[in-house]
């Protein structure tokens, strides 16, 4: 029995990542040819479910391959922390090789990078580490998951990155992001200062997957592992998830589930069925969680009219001024669960949204 190659669960590496050649091909040159290659420094963006901790997650893969080390952090009060307990653990290794020892232990690695001085900022212990692993031909790659303006540590690390970069080290650095939570690092503030270098960075918003690689993958791996899928329904499946990455996660998995060795109707109908719910818990609820009780009275008022829907009717079904619909919309384009298909219209970016608000 063949076990499932779908994976519906936040950020964990699925067996075939689609839509993403492009992007996984200009970093790994980047990995392997040039230190300023600007895909050393990449800030991915995208909706919840669009694949950003996946493509990090890949990154990581990618980057062992090219001979770096990576420490993987998420955006939050103990990031700084968590930043020099991976170090240690996926150094030691490499340090203790270089230094013809056993072990190097925690105590041998304070010691070794920064002595009996307490005081020592960020910037400078992190760049002694990183001088011994380029000195051992080994680069470093830091992910951040997540980030927010307000992350502690969050620009001190990007200072930090930018002095390395300048200074000619081998070292990498990618961020991803919520579209608002982006916009406002990149934005021209007192409170964004420390984030200006990111200005200057690789930007990659990431979208939906074509659709005939979505049928592709449906109907071979269902194939290949005695699920015997009609070409058809391969097709209806693909449509169903709209190129979602989340929803081709969770549409294959529950299909898988529901399936024998012939997947029927009954199994499509029921397994997309299952897909939808857990769509609503998992990105949904979290999606309109993440923004204002008035930002989803706009949104619940788009539901309720056929999409894409004129700014003029948006306008007429909740009773405001012109001027609040305006700004409305712009934070709600920001947060990329809308997009506008042609002047004055809106419609939903995330499949089954419209659905889950009515």
């Amino acid at each position: 029995m063949f076990t499932t190659p779908y994976n519906p669960s936040f950020g964990e590496l699925p067996f075939c990542i689609l839509g993403r050649k492009q992007v996984i091909e200009n970093i790994k040159f980047a990995f392997d040819n040039n230190l300023n290659d600007p895909y050393r420094t990449v800030l991915f963006t995208g909706a919840r479910g669009i694949g950003k901790t996946v493509l990090l997650e890949k990154v990581v893969e990618i980057s062992l391959e090219y001979g770096f080390v990576s420490v993987n952090l998420t955006a939050g009060n103990t990031m700084i922390q968590d930043l020099f307990d991976q170090l240690y653990e996926r150094t030691e290794h490499i340090l203790s090789q270089g230094k013809k020892i056993k072990s190097f232990t925690v105590k041998d690695f304070n010691i070794e990078f920064f002595g009996d001085n307490k005081n020592i900022g960020l910037r400078t212990k992190l760049e002694r580490v990183l001088s011994k692993l380029n000195e051992l031909g080994v680069g470093l790659l830091i992910t951040i998951d997540e980030i927010y303006k307000t992350a502690p540590g969050l620009g001190d690390i990007i200072i930090a990155y930018q002095h390395y970069k300048r200074e000619g080290r081998n070292v990498a650095l990618m961020l991803a992001g919520l579209p608002k939570n982006v916009s406002e690092i990149l934005s021209d503030s007192e409170e964004t200062k420390n984030f200006t270098f990111l200005r200057r960075a690789e930007k990659v918003a990431l979208k939906d997957i074509p659709l005939d690689e979505v049928i592709q993958l449906y109907y071979s791996t269902f194939n290949e592992a005695n699920k015997k899928l009609t070409m058809e329904d391969a097709i209806f499946m693909a449509e169903t998830t709209q190129g979602y990455p989340f929803m081709l996660q969770l549409v294959g998995y529950y299909v898988w589930r529901k399936s024998g060795n012939i997947v029927e109707k009954n199994d499509i109908s029921a397994g997309i069925a299952q897909a939808k719910e857990r769509l609503g818990v998992l990105v949904f609820e979290a999606s309109l969680g993440d923004i204002s009780e008035k930002d989803v009275a706009f949104l619940r008022a788009m539901a309720a009219l056929d999409t894409p829907a004129s700014t003029a009717n948006i306008q007429k079904e909740m009773g405001v001024s012109q001027g609040y619909i305006q700004q409305y919309r712009l934070r709600l384009l920001e947060t990329e669960l809308i997009y506008s298909p042609s002047y004055g219209k809106l419609d939903f970016s995330i499949p089954y949204l419209k659905e889950y608000l009515n």
